[in-house]
C-alpha cells in the first residue's frame, strides 16, 4: 500500500522487484532485414530498442488498446549488435573496449589465426581474454584437457613464483631495515661520544678558565707588593 504520493513513484515501482536487465541480441545479419528498423539507421551497428506506444485520443496506449503509462527508464533494456554492419562501418580503426570486443566478434572466424589478428589482440586485457576464451571454444575435447592440465600447471607455477617473489621482496626489506637500524645506531653512538668529547672540553675549559682567575687573582697580588715597595724607594730615596 503507497499511501504518500511521491513525485518519480512510477519511475521507482520498476526497481522494487528486481534490477535493471539487459537484453543484448548479438545479430549475424543487417539491419535491413528488419523491416521495423528505420532505414536512417542501417548504418549503425549498435542499437536500443526503447518502449513506445501508439498514441490515441489524449492518453498513451499499448497495442492491445490498454491504457498504459509510458516509463522513462523501463525496467529491460534492449541492445541490438549488427556484426556485419560492425565489419563495414569499423574497418581497423577501433579504439575502445566495447569497439574492441564487436571488432572481434565480427571478423575473427574459425580459420584466424593469432598472429593474423591485430596488435591490440595480444595487449589490451579483455579483449586479449575474449581471443583466448574463443580459440578455447573451438579445441576438440583432448585438446581442451591437454590446455586444462597445462593451465594448472601454469597457475600452480606462478602462484609459487609470486610466492618466492613476495619472500625474497620480505627479506630483502628486513634486510633494508636492518641496515637503516645499524647506520642510525652507528650515527647515534657517533653522536654521543662528540658529545662526551664537547662536555669534556667545556669542563677543561672551566677549569683553565679558574685557574686564570686564581693567576689574575696572585698577579694583582704581586703588582701591589710592587707598588708598595716602589713606594718605600721613593721614600728612602727623599731622606
Amino acid at each position: 500500500m503507497q499511501r504518500a504520493a511521491q513525485p518519480f513513484y512510477l519511475d521507482r515501482i520498476a526497481y522494487y522487484g528486481s534490477k535493471p536487465v539487459y537484453v543484448i541480441s548479438i545479430c549475424d545479419f543487417r539491419w535491413k532485414r528488419l523491416p521495423d528498423v528505420p532505414e536512417d539507421v542501417h548504418q549503425d551497428w549498435l542499437l536500443w530498442i526503447a518502449p513506445h506506444y501508439k498514441v490515441q485520443s489524449h492518453r498513451s496506449r499499448k497495442p492491445d488498446n490498454v491504457p498504459a503509462i509510458p516509463q522513462k527508464k523501463p525496467p529491460t533494456q534492449h541492445v541490438l549488435i549488427s556484426l556485419p554492419t560492425a565489419r563495414d562501418v569499423m574497418g581497423d580503426g577501433v579504439n575502445d573496449t566495447l569497439d574492441k570486443l564487436v571488432w572481434i566478434l565480427a571478423n575473427v572466424g574459425l580459420d584466424s589465426k593469432s598472429e593474423m589478428l591485430p596488435e591490440w589482440t595480444r595487449t589490451d586485457q579483455p579483449a586479449k581474454l575474449l581471443i583466448d576464451q574463443l580459440f578455447y571454444d573451438r579445441l576438440t575435447p583432448e585438446e581442451k584437457f591437454a590446455y586444462d592440465n597445462w593451465a594448472s600447471a601454469e597457475a600452480e607455477y606462478e602462484a609459487s613464483w609470486r610466492f618466492q617473489v613476495t619472500e625474497d621482496l620480505r627479506e630483502e626489506t628486513d634486510k633494508q631495515i636492518e641496515e637503516i637500524r645499524n647506520q642510525f645506531e652507528a650515527k647515534r653512538k657517533k653522536s654521543e661520544a662528540e658529545l662526551e668529547e664537547l662536555k669534556a672540553k667545556l669542563v677543561r675549559r672551566a677549569g683553565l678558565e679558574e685557574e686564570l682567575k686564581v693567576e689574575l687573582v696572585r698577579r694583582g697580588g704581586l703588582e701591589a707588593e710592587l707598588e708598595e715597595l716602589e713606594a718605600k724607594l721613593v721614600r728612602r730615596g727623599g731622606l
